[in-house]
């Protein structure tokens, strides 16, 4: 059974979230759970996660990116390995509007190799980062290359000291710690660099209709969320927060335990206090305009 809360819900039953929330606000503050299982250290550090759905991205989450690395002060490393670029000429040249954005510094990290991406020279400037972006292409691939290396670890560290790190369509699905490497109607998993451990990224959510395939992947994972990122669109997540940017809608998927799933469906410029997913992973949705 599938319960959906959509954007029409009546103004009775918002008033009713409203006092439910409100009601539980002085124990959420208190106790402020790290609801999609960020590491501790960027949950303290308020590290922010920007999961892009893939598609055509909106110019204004490519801003909003760059803001919040720094603005023009911003240290930003892209890494490429999940798409097989033949050299790091043909990296520079087919992301070359990296370096019109305003930051400081654009770096690109392309591993070619396991080897490469375990390297102390190829980690550096990971290591003054304010920011990484995770391009597209192949998660599998990515994660071949740099799982369990120090670029992951690295990646990692940038978030823990309160950098941002993006995904974009490959590069989203491997943030979260259960992956989906690939699957039609049903999902083939594996592991991601473990920005989220609590949630399962799924993208380009809609238009290639993944809703029954990520949904799968809760059934099979009790205790996981799940986040469905259409294309075009972007999920900005600090500590509890979600925050939707860009052209169509993030879904939010909770299992409830024993009642199915819950479905939360936010469109641009909404957000989701998610702080209440605990116990039972029951969120009362806080949308705003």
């Amino acid at each position: 059974m599938v319960r959906q809360v959509l954007n029409g819900i009546g103004p009775g039953v918002l008033r009713i979230l409203a006092v439910s929330l409100c009601g539980l606000a002085p124990a959420v503050r208190a106790e402020e759970p790290n609801a999609l299982g960020l590491p501790p250290q960027a949950f303290a550090n308020k590290g922010t996660l920007v999961i892009c759905g893939g598609g055509r991205t909106p110019e204004p989450i490519y801003k909003e990116f760059v803001d919040l690395a720094g603005g023009r002060k911003a240290r930003i490393v892209l890494i490429t390995s999940a798409y097989p670029y033949r050299d790091q000429e043909h990296v520079e040249r087919r992301l070359s509007g990296w370096k019109n954005m305003g930051a400081d510094s654009v770096v690109f990290l392309d591993a070619k190799s396991r080897d490469e991406a375990d390297s102390a020279r190829f980690v550096r400037p990971l290591e003054e980062a304010t920011a990484v972006w995770l391009a597209g292409g192949s998660q599998s691939r990515l994660m071949r290359l740099c799982g369990g290396t120090r670029t992951e670890r690295a990646v990692r560290e940038v978030l823990n000291r309160g950098g941002v790190v993006a995904g974009y369509s490959a590069g989203a699905a491997a943030m979260s710690q259960l992956m989906i490497r690939y699957g039609a109607t049903s999902a083939v998993l594996g592991e991601g660099i473990g920005l989220l451990n609590g949630a399962v990224v799924d993208q380009h959510f809609t238009q290639r209709g993944r809703y029954s395939r990520l949904l799968g992947v809760l059934e099979e994972n009790p205790g996981v969320v799940g986040i469905g990122v259409d294309e075009g669109t972007a999920a900005v997540v600090q500590r509890n927060q979600l925050r939707v940017l860009g052209n169509s809608q993030v879904s939010v998927c909770v299992p409830l335990r024993g009642q199915g799933t819950a479905v939360y469906r936010l469109k641009p410029s909404q957000t989701a206090d998610l702080s209440k997913i605990r116990g039972t992973l029951a969120m009362s949705p806080q949308m705003t305009k």
